[in-house]
């Protein structure tokens, strides 16, 4: 394999991650990576061809030699170094001619030897035999401890068993008479009873004439009024007189549900002379359409 000029971590860094088609202007003598970035094997390099790309999943580093760089400044002065060991006793020299010369300086005191390695720690020793039991003596008793904080709220008990029905209570007042509500569809017809004997035949006497009725009305008109849209009833009153008949319809084709004479506009009761007519269909049913009432007036 050729042997590629490393340099600087700085030039290794400027080629991480190269896009596709930037491998072409590397040199023979560039080398081409992929580094898997993800676990399981995070980090697992393989060399591939240059003209190849990486896998998914994987960095592209391209290592490539060239030029050194210019020389980068100079780094801070590193701590002084320790002592080195004290060098080995010299040979003796030879005897110099006499006479004897006079005696040499003494030579510099060597440094201090390294300290040694702490020794084997020794084995454990024996367990000493058990002490004798001390004297037993109960002290007084201690004074009563503060009353603690009162506990949390208990959970809410089973709900006891039903207490006996109590008596009927006294019966309320009577309520408001209601008002008077809609008339009832017609019932189907009963069946015909069984047909009766025959009663005995007799004419009776001829009572005597009766008093002269009323003058009958000299003038009928028909009064009629038509409700809103939306509206489920519709009342008209008559212009003078009284009202001796009546009824309505719906636009809708709805049933009248209600058709009663009125008295003053309202439905009249037992005693009144009616004057005028009110008829009216279900609410529900109305939708946008419209009643009319006619009554008819005679004076």
């Amino acid at each position: 394999m050729t042997k590629v000029k490393l340099g600087l971590a700085v030039a290794v860094a400027a080629l991480l991650t190269l896009p596709a088609g930037a491998l072409a202007g590397a040199d023979q003598d560039s080398i081409h990576l992929c580094v898997k970035k993800e676990n399981p094997d995070k980090g697992r390099t393989r060399a591939i061809p240059l003209n190849k790309d990486c896998k998914g999943g994987e960095k592209s580093i391209v290592i490539t030699s060239g030029a050194d760089g210019p020389a980068g400044p100079t780094g801070p002065q590193g701590a002084t170094g320790a002592t080195g060991a004290t060098g080995a006793t010299g040979n003796k020299g030879a005897t110099g001619a006499s006479p004897t010369g006079p005696t040499g300086a003494t030579g510099p005191t060597g440094g201090k030897g390294a300290t040694g390695p702490d020794g084997a720690r020794g084995p454990t020793g024996a367990t000493g035999p058990t002490g004798p039991t001390g004297p037993s003596k109960t002290g007084n008793t201690g004074n009563t401890g503060a009353t603690g904080p009162t506990g949390p709220t208990g959970a809410t008990g089973p709900s006891g068993p039903t207490g006996p029905t109590g008596g009927t209570g006294a019966t309320g007042p009577t309520g408001d008479t209601g008002d008077i509500g809609d008339i009832g569809q017609p019932g189907s017809g009963g069946a015909t009873g069984p047909t009766g004997n025959t009663g005995a035949q007799r004419t009776g006497a001829t009572g005597p004439t009766g008093p002269t009725g009323p003058t009958g009305p000299s003038t009928v008109t028909v009064a009629t009024a038509t409700s809103s849209a939306g509206v489920a009833s519709a009342q008209v009153n008559c212009p003078s007189g009284i009202a001796t008949d009546g009824g309505g319809s719906a636009s809708g084709g709805q049933d009248i549900q209600r058709s009663v004479p009125t008295t003053g506009g309202v439905a009249s009761t037992s005693g009144q002379t009616p004057n005028g007519w009110l008829a009216s269909v279900p609410a529900a049913s109305i939708g946008t359409d419209t009643v009319t009432v006619y009554a008819v007036c005679a004076s």
